[in-house]
C-alpha cells in the first residue's frame, strides 16, 4: 500500500488501499488522513508526521486504520519527506493478521510461564492462599479481565452445594467490594445463593460464556453494590468423578469465546488437579495428623511398645519419601523383616482408568507389555474397599486376579481423600509349603500392611499431582513445564562426557485451517493424532511435548548433526501419515537445533529452535531447518 500526502490528507493512493480497506481512492482523499486513524493512535501518528517536518529522514511506526466495513486494520508505516515536492512518501503494511498471531504465542507463551511457576512453587511450598492468589492474578493478567475467583465445590450438611473461595481478586473499589475481600482474608468465604451465573456451573458443571449477562436467563441479577457484569465466564474444574469446583471471569473487554478458554486450558487443567488436592487438606495437615491416627490404632491392640514405635517410625519414614518408589522400598524393607520371602508388589490406576490396575514400574524398566494388570472388578479388595486375604486351598472369597499358585496373598486398597489410587499386595510363598497356620506371622502383616497403606497413599497421592501438572491436558504428552525441566537438567550436564543433544520444535502448518473449517473439536483431534504419529517415530530416550497451542517440542539425547537431520525428517514424514478424513493432510514446519557448545543456556536454544521454525514456516512449511544454535541465532 502506496501513498503521497500532505500534512492533513491522502493526495494519491495505488489499488492495494482499496483492496485493503475497502474504500475508493476518492473516499480516501475526500477526508483527512486521521479520520481513518484509530483515536488512541491519532497523537503517535501526529508525533511522526512531526518528525518528518523536523528533519528525520526516514521513521517507522504503526497505527490502527479503519476500514470501510467498521473494522480496524493494523498497518506497519515506513514514510518520509520528500523535501522538493513538500509531501510525505509513504507505504503502509497491513500486519493485523500477524501482531494478532504474535500476541497469540505471547499469551500461550505467557501460559505456560504461569503452569511452570505455580508448579514449581507447589512443589517447593505446597497449596497455600497465596498460591491461589497468583493462580487467579496470572489469569486476569492473561485474558485480560477485570476480575474473578476460583472456588471449590462444597456439601453442606443437608448434602446441597456451596462455594468455598480460594482465591478472590481485590476488587475493593467500592463498600460492597472491599467488605467482600475483607471477609475472605479474614476468615473465608463461601457463596450459598447459586441461582445466579455462577451457581449454573456448579448445579449443573457446564461452562458459561456470556456477553450480556443483564439479560442471560441464567442470571438472577447481582447483590447489591456487586460491580456490573460486562461479560462473564463460568469454567467447570471436573475430574474424572465429577466437578469439583470453578473458574469465574468477568468483565473482558473483548468478550469470552472459546478461543478464550482453549488458550487458557492448561492453567484450567492444572488448577483442576489442585481443587482435587485441596479436597484431601479439608482434614488439616492430613499427611502430619497420618502418624498419629497410627499411633491411637496401635495403641488399641495388644502389641508391645517396641513394636508400636517401629511401626509409627516406618510410617513416618513412608510419609516423607518424596518418591512413590522409594516409599515402596521402605514398606518392602519393613515387610521382609516379617518374612523375608514376602513378595510385595504395587498397582496403580491405568493412566486413562479404564478400569485396570497396572503393575509399577518401580525402577526394574518393565517394559509396559511386560507389566502385571487385571481388571479392577476382580479384586474382591477394591470392589469392597477392605483388606481381602486369598487363602491357601480356598477359592471362595479369593480375588480372581490371583492366580491360585499364588495364594496366600493380602490385598490392602490405596485410597486418599477419597481418591483411589492403587492397590498394595503381599503374597507369603512359605504357607504355600508348609502346614503351619502362621496365624501370628499373618496377624503381624495384615497389621503393618494396613497401617502403612496409608502413607503410602499420602505419597501417590503427591506424586500423582506432580504429574499431572508436568501433562498436556489434551494429548497426554509432557507439558512445556515438563519441557523446562528437561531442558534445564540436560544443561546441568556436562557435554563433553555427556556428549550433545538436539531441540526440535515444530507447529502444524495448516491448524488454524482446520479449526476454522471443523472447529476447535476437530482441531484437538489433529493435535493427538500428529502428537502419537511423532511419538511412535523416536527412541525410548527421547520426549516429544507439547508445549503451545499447536506447538510441539521434541529433545533428542545423544546425537550429532546427521542424526538429529534424521529425526526432523522422520518427524515431518510422521505428520503426513496423520489421516484426519479431509481432503488434506497434516504438514509440520521443524526447527532442529544441535547443541553441542557448553557456553550456551537453555534460554538460547529454545530460541534458535523457533527461529529455525520459523524459517522453515516463511519457506512454504511441510519442511525442516536445521541448525547449530549459534548458527540460528545470527541469522
Amino acid at each position: 500500500m502506496a501513498c503521497i500526502a500532505d500534512s492533513e490528507n491522502l493526495i494519491l493512493v495505488n489499488d492495494r488501499w482499496t483492496e485493503k480497506l475497502g474504500w475508493s481512492a476518492s473516499e480516501l482523499r475526500a477526508r483527512p488522513f486521521l479520520y481513518f486513524v484509530h483515536p488512541d493512535d491519532v497523537a503517535s501518528t501526529e508525533g511522526a508526521v512531526s518528525q518528518l517536518l523536523e528533519g528525520a529522514d526516514l521513521i517507522e511506526f504503526q497505527n490502527r486504520y479503519r476500514a470501510a466495513d467498521g473494522s480496524w486494520h493494523e498497518l506497519e508505516w515506513n514514510a518520509c519527506l520528500d523535501p522538493e515536492l513538500g509531501l510525505f512518501v509513504a507505504s503502509a503494511r497491513d500486519v493485523t493478521r500477524a501482531n494478532r498471531e504474535k500476541a497469540e504465542h505471547k499469551r500461550q507463551a505467557r501460559v505456560f510461564e504461569s503452569v511452570a511457576e505455580l508448579q514449581a512453587s507447589f512443589i517447593e511450598r505446597g497449596l497455600s492462599r497465596e498460591w491461589w492468589q497468583t493462580a487467579i492474578s496470572r489469569l486476569i493478567e492473561i485474558t485480560g479481565s477485570e476480575f474473578g475467583f476460583i472456588g471449590r465445590t462444597m456439601m453442606d450438611e443437608e448434602r446441597k452445594p456451596y462455594l468455598l473461595m480460594l482465591a478472590v481478586t481485590n476488587i475493593a473499589w467500592n463498600d460492597w467490594s472491599h467488605e467482600v475481600f475483607d471477609e475472605y482474608l479474614e476468615k473465608g468465604l463461601d457463596f450459598r445463593n447459586l441461582d445466579n451465573l455462577f451457581g449454573y456451573t456448579i448445579l449443573t458443571g457446564r461452562e458459561v460464556l456470556s456477553n450480556d449477562p443483564s439479560s442471560d436467563p441464567r442470571s438472577r441479577g447481582l447483590p447489591e453494590g456487586h460491580p456490573q457484569l460486562e461479560s462473564f465466564a463460568g469454567i467447570p474444574l471436573s475430574t474424572e468423578n465429577g466437578p469439583v469446583g470453578m473458574i469465574a471471569l468477568a468483565n473482558r473487554p473483548e468478550g469470552f469465546d472459546r478461543q478464550v478458554i482453549d488458550e487458557i486450558e492448561p492453567i484450567i487443567s492444572m488448577l483442576t488437579s489442585s481443587v482435587a488436592t485441596s479436597l484431601a487438606e479439608e482434614h488439616a495437615d492430613q499427611a502430619e495428623h497420618e502418624v498419629e491416627r497410627l499411633e491411637k490404632r496401635l495403641d488399641g491392640l495388644n502389641q508391645s511398645r517396641k513394636t508400636r514405635k517401629v511401626l509409627t517410625d516406618v510410617a513416618e519414614r513412608v510419609i516423607d519419601q518424596a518418591e512413590l518408589s522409594h516409599a515402596l522400598d521402605v514398606i518392602r524393607e519393613s515387610v521382609s523383616e516379617t518374612d523375608p520371602t514376602i513378595l510385595t508388589k504395587l498397582y496403580l490406576v491405568g493412566e486413562e482408568r479404564e478400569h485396570r490396575m497396572v503393575e509399577f514400574d518401580d525402577g526394574a524398566e518393565l517394559d509396559p507389555a511386560d507389566r502385571d494388570s487385571f481388571l479392577r472388578s476382580s479384586c474382591v479388595a477394591l470392589t469392597e474397599g477392605r483388606v481381602n486375604f486369598s487363602q491357601p486351598g480356598l477359592e471362595l472369597g479369593g480375588c480372581k486376579h490371583v492366580s491360585p499358585s499364588d495364594y496366600a496373598t493380602f490385598c490392602v486398597p490405596l485410597v486418599a481423600a477419597q481418591e483411589e489410587f492403587g492397590l498394595l499386595t503381599a503374597t507369603v510363598p512359605s504357607l504355600l509349603s508348609l502346614k503351619t497356620d502362621h496365624r501370628e506371622l499373618l496377624a503381624e502383616l495384615q497389621e503393618k500392611l494396613e497401617v502403612l497403606a496409608g502413607p503410602l497413599a499420602q505419597v501417590a497421592s503427591r506424586e500423582r499431582l506432580v504429574a499431572r501438572t508436568l501433562k498436556d491436558f489434551l494429548t497426554k504428552l509432557p507439558n512445556r513445564a515438563a519441557f523446562e525441566q528437561l531442558g534445564a537438567r540436560l544443561m546441568s550436564r556436562d557435554l563433553d562426557q555427556c556428549g550433545a543433544f538436539g531441540v526440535l520444535l515444530f507447529d502444524l502448518d495448516s491448524f488454524k485451517k482446520i479449526n476454522d473449517t471443523f472447529g476447535h473439536k476437530f482441531g484437538d483431534v489433529a493435535l493427538v493424532e500428529v502428537g502419537a504419529a511423532v511419538k511412535g517415530t523416536l527412541r525410548g530416550e527421547d520426549t516429544v511435548a507439547r508445549v503451545g497451542g499447536d506447538e510441539f517440542a521434541v529433545v533428542v539425547t545423544s546425537c550429532d548433526a546427521r542424526k538429529l537431520e534424521a529425526i526432523a525428517e522422520r518427524i515431518a514424514a510422521a505428520a503426513r501419515t496423520v489421516d484426519l478424513d479431509l481432503d488434506f493432510r497434516p504438514s509440520v514446519s521443524v526447527g532442529a537445533v544441535l547443541v553441542d557448545d557448553p557456553r550456551l543456556d537453555w534460554a538460547q536454544v529454545v530460541e534458535a529452535a523457533d527461529a529455525a521454525m520459523y524459517e522453515a514456516k516463511r519457506n512454504g512449511g511441510d519442511r525442516v531447518v536445521t541448525r547449530r544454535v549459534m548458527e540460528s541465532l545470527e541469522l
